[in-house]
């Protein structure tokens, strides 16, 4: 022990970012340096980055960072919006048309929340995949036979098990993808119709109905680092910047490409981020700058998007029609599928740092936690309060202004948040009373 104390302190920094939860409270325990140590607040402000990608940027003078990273082990989904098909993954009170929480999701260590066109995946710490709601009700034999197990109907009974097990299959609960079990998921993306999962070791899995869950076979030679999911295609970005584009339909026919650098020069660009939409491509370089697809045949093949020419940006977002990019200096800009921008003077400087787009509803995220919504009200999916009145300009969502929210995600005609009570709940008389004579019990008194 007295080694390890005399360690440099930026040594003793780089060993605890490598230590589980578990093991750093163990490592306080061993003397007062070290609890010390362990104490600190910088140590956790990075673990949450590390783990939930929080922003180091704020204080959370409310919570603590050490508070906050105990509560988004455990955080709660909200889900609001249309009701239909369960995608809402919970009880629908008609009455109450705003956030209310998935209730059964509780406990899980929920990281990522993505929203598809009927449908919502969640992702766990423990690399779980779960959902509820549909794949594609419009799904029939006709049109989507690869989704459908065709070869084994020959009765009808095997037609109806067939429609049971099919994408147009109804889940108004949470259940566990079965085909990700014993994979340890890192991250999910979800388009109209199908839905992508990205594993620890870079191995890229899609699926257009949860009893088929297919691993994409992709000629990568550098591990697949992000996955995203536009409206009927999916993308994968491989650390050596090349991006992978193939039809949800059709996951054999691969496109690729990367950035078409001049070897003359010192710097060389390549895609770090990557984005999709309806029949369109995003990509953010290490420089800070945008490209877009070109041909909806090939959304591999990108070209400096001239829309964002003399900016510089460190993020980048994509749903349906719209795409975002932002920086950190707090600057938001935002265009349709066209290229054609759209300005929200109440979206900067002030630490956006997500975007998200459903159907004609809109989102975006701050740094310190606070969700704004704006659009058509879609059924209730702006959280607003209302099903009909449209909002134009963004507007904190009121029902949640209790909360942390870290992460949001909309599709279709609704929405969802993950998001950590900002006030921690005291414990109540009955829980004193039972850790009270729980350790009379240990003491034998």
């Amino acid at each position: 022990m007295v080694t390890l104390l005399l360690l440099p302190q930026e040594v003793l920094e780089g060993i605890v970012d490598y230590l589980s939860i578990a093991e750093l409270t163990n490592l306080g325990l061993a003397c007062r340096e070290l609890h010390t140590l362990v104490e600190n607040e910088t140590l956790w402000k990075q673990r949450c980055y590390t783990d939930f990608n929080i922003s180091p940027t704020q204080t959370f003078r409310l919570l603590g960072w050490k508070t906050l990273y105990k509560a988004l082990i455990n955080p709660s989904i909200f889900t609001w919006g249309d009701p239909g098909q369960g995608r809402l993954g919970r009880e629908v009170d008609l009455y109450n048309t705003g956030p209310r929480m998935v209730e059964s999701m509780n406990g899980k260590g929920v990281v990522q929340i993505a929203c598809g066109g009927w449908s919502m995946t969640a992702l766990t710490k423990q690399g779980e995949v779960w959902t509820w709601g549909t794949m594609n009700p419009e799904a029939t034999l006709h049109t989507n036979a690869d989704d459908f197990d065709v070869d084994s109907i020959t009765t009808p009974a095997d037609f109806y098990r067939a429609l049971q097990t099919g994408p147009g299959f109804i889940h108004e609960e949470p259940v566990q993808v079965e085909g990700l079990r014993g994979k340890k998921v890192k991250a999910i993306a979800s388009g109209r119709a199908h839905s992508l999962a990205l594993t620890d070791n870079g191995q890229v899995y899609q699926w257009r109905t949860l009893n088929k869950v297919r691993h994409i076979n992709l000629p990568c030679v550098s591990k697949i680092v992000q996955i995203a999911a536009g409206w009927s295609h999916s993308l994968a970005l491989a650390k050596d910047g090349r991006v992978y584009s193939w039809h949800s339909t059709t996951p054999s026919v691969i496109f690729e490409g990367e950035v078409a650098n001049d070897p003359t020069k010192q710097e060389q660009e390549q895609y770090v981020m990557i984005g999709g939409g309806e029949a369109f491509t995003i990509a953010l370089t290490n420089l800070g700058r945008i490209y877009k697809s070109t041909s909806e045949e090939n959304l591999s093949r990108l070209c400096l998007f001239d829309g964002a020419s003399g900016r510089k940006f460190t993020h980048i977002s994509s749903a349906f029609r719209r795409f975002a990019a932002f920086n950190e200096d707090g600057k938001v800009a935002i265009w349709d599928g066209s290229g054609n921008e759209e300005v929200y003077p109440e979206l900067q400087d002030c630490g956006v740092n997500q975007v998200t787009f459903g159907d004609w509803h809109f989102g975006a995220l701050t740094n310190d936690g606070k969700l704004y919504t704006w659009g058509q009200a879609s059924g209730g999916a702006l959280g607003q309060g209302s099903m009909h009145r449209e909002v134009k300009c963004p507007t904190q969502v009121p029902s949640l202004a209790g909360y942390y929210i870290f992460s949001i995600s909309f599709a279709g005609w609704h929405s969802a948040a993950l998001a950590v009570p900002l006030k921690q709940k005291e414990p109540s008389t009955s829980t004193i009373a039972k850790s009270f004579w729980k350790w009379i019990q240990q003491f034998g008194i």
